[in-house]
């Protein structure tokens, strides 16, 4: 799973922890109010495990998404559709509370406007809880206790404790506390929040609503809660006659402690796969596994030989490694698709010119499509006359040992001949898309 930002286009940024593939059925988790996306994490991870798309929300003014001036129920619903359509495919989603009923809503009224289905179906745990007004009413305690509380996490974990008898462990209070620019803490949600519509004790007026979007909701659908003098549950069988409903006579709790996949975890999954047969797929997210390789920072490099008719050829590179010392090997990666790769695979030398901290222009220039990129670049040659590119860091000159086959690239291994270093020079390093230089240590 990877926790990531959507900037979405209705100008909302929203934190998100995504995992799957594109390729794979999307499950899409919306959270109750004064949760994050803590409250889904284990269904969540199940669900990728199961070979599903997993996109786990924090609703706007909750944990790391946008705080803003306005948190409507209709703002809410707003952000879901913007999600929605950032999506490949129709989404399944699940709903906790506050997110049930966006989600019935979005559905519901999307139908009615447009006359279509944007889901492929719907889990909706607990939409009208019957202990709400409590419940609402110790968020709003709690997130006023917290915003007193000193530096200390203790007494901000205590003063959770005076409301709910509740004590967080301090592997859990991440998910509920933030740390202020003051070093003090402040509960995870926008204290403005606890005066908004969707914070409202009194749910009954939003009923009437409710009922008429469920009404034209045509895609599967499970209720999951107590159907004890639940208005809701009474709703739904009038709209909904062929409705799923799984009886739980209990609440989650206000804080999602359990700290292991739980029961209303297993009624959701069950509730998926039934209707909702994953994408089976070996691919993993592209996207992702870029981004995480990107984390790491390494040098960067120019590789360079000559063709046929001796013209200089070079190319930007860090996918760049030593192998051993005895015989002295290294080794660099090169695209199946690259315009380069025959000639790199017919000479029998080539060179690793590692580039200097000023050395970025040379970098972007071998990594363009510039036809004559050494024109602008002063370079040499040594003995097995491959350019060797001058004021770098370190340069290596090697002959070629061997070509092995990587999957989309091809490795090529080379035995080095010569190697030069200049240690008064820092390197150019690359990671997370950026170049950056590290800060040279004080003498």
């Amino acid at each position: 799973m990877e926790y990531t930002q959507l900037n979405l286009d209705n100008g909302v940024t929203l934190a998100a922890e995504i995992g799957g593939t594109e390729a794979q059925q999307c499950i899409l988790l919306l959270h109750s109010e004064g949760q994050t996306h803590h409250e889904w994490m284990h269904l969540a991870q199940r669900l990728q495990r199961e070979n599903y798309h997993v996109v786990s929300l924090d609703l706007r003014g909750h944990g790391d998404s946008d705080w803003t001036d306005n948190y409507s129920l209709d703002a809410m619903v707003d952000d879901v559709l913007a999600v929605l359509r950032t999506l490949p495919a129709k989404a399944a989603i699940v709903g906790s509370g506050i997110g049930a009923q966006i989600a019935v809503l979005a559905a519901g009224e999307e139908k009615l406007r447009s006359g279509k289905d944007l889901v492929e179906a719907l889990v909706l745990v607990s939409p009208y809880p019957q202990d709400s007004a409590q419940r609402r009413h110790k968020l709003r305690q709690i997130a006023g206790a917290v915003s007193t509380s000193p530096t200390d996490n203790q007494q901000a974990q205590q003063a959770i404790a005076d409301i709910t008898a509740t004590r967080l462990s301090p592997s859990t209070i991440h998910k509920y506390l933030r740390k202020t620019a003051a070093s003090s803490w402040r509960w995870h949600a926008d204290p403005a929040l606890c005066e908004s519509e969707i914070m409202a004790s009194d749910l009954s007026a939003l009923l009437p609503r409710i009922t008429s979007a469920a009404r034209a909701v045509s895609v599967p659908t499970t209720l999951i809660g107590s159907r004890a003098n639940n208005p809701l549950f009474t709703a739904a069988r009038e709209a909904l006659p062929n409705i799923q409903f799984i009886a739980e006579e209990t609440q989650r709790d206000l804080f999602n402690l359990n700290p292991v996949f739980d029961r209303f975890d297993q009624h959701a999954l069950d509730a998926i796969t039934q209707v909702l047969a994953p994408t089976r797929t070996a691919q993993v997210n592209t996207l992702a596994l870029r981004r995480a390789f990107g984390a790491f920072a390494t040098g960067v490099t120019v590789v360079t030989t000559t063709d046929a008719n001796g013209k200089p050829v070079g190319l930007t590179a860090n996918s760049f490694t030593s192998v051993s010392m005895e015989p002295p090997l290294l080794l660099f990666c090169l695209k199946n698709d690259s315009a380069n790769l025959d000639t790199f695979r017919h000479s029998d030398c080539f060179a690793i010119n590692i580039l200097s901290h000023d050395q970025q222009d040379i970098s972007r220039r071998f990594a363009s499509k510039v036809e004559d990129r050494f024109a602008l670049t002063p370079w040499e040659t040594w003995s097995l006359n491959v350019p060797i590119l001058q004021d770098t860091i370190a340069s290596f000159e090697c002959e070629k040992y061997a070509i092995y086959d990587g999957g989309d690239h091809q490795i090529f291994v080379g035995r080095i001949h010569q190697a030069f270093l200049n240690a008064q020079r820092q390197p150019l390093m690359y990671v997370k898309g950026g170049y950056h230089t590290p800060p040279v240590a004080s003498a």
